[in-house]
């Protein structure tokens, strides 16, 4: 099974606060705690998208969004899913 259209990243307003609720400083992340990005990654691959051992994913995300997408990818890989990712 090939899940698309699983996209991560977000955007800036001009607030400086992204519609993730992350606060930006100089386009990256920052202070956001690594059980955090776990919490979201476990979320993204075991209830929005439900992967399955042996399913295919493509990622597709923003430079600012590494460190959430290398927590999503660990975690499809754990589930036993194969991810395909595009920056």
């Amino acid at each position: 099974m090939l899940w698309q259209g699983f996209a991560v990243g977000a955007s800036v307003g001009s607030s400086g606060v992204d519609d993730l609720g992350l606060i930006r400083y100089s386009g990256a992340m920052s202070l956001i705690i690594p059980t955090q990005l776990e919490r979201w990654a476990e979320v993204l691959v075991h209830h929005a998208v439900d992967l399955k051992p042996g399913d295919v994913v493509r990622i597709t995300a923003q430079p600012a969004a590494d460190p959430l997408l290398q927590a999503v990818v660990r975690r499809v890989i754990d589930s036993g899913a194969h991810a395909l990712v595009r920056l």
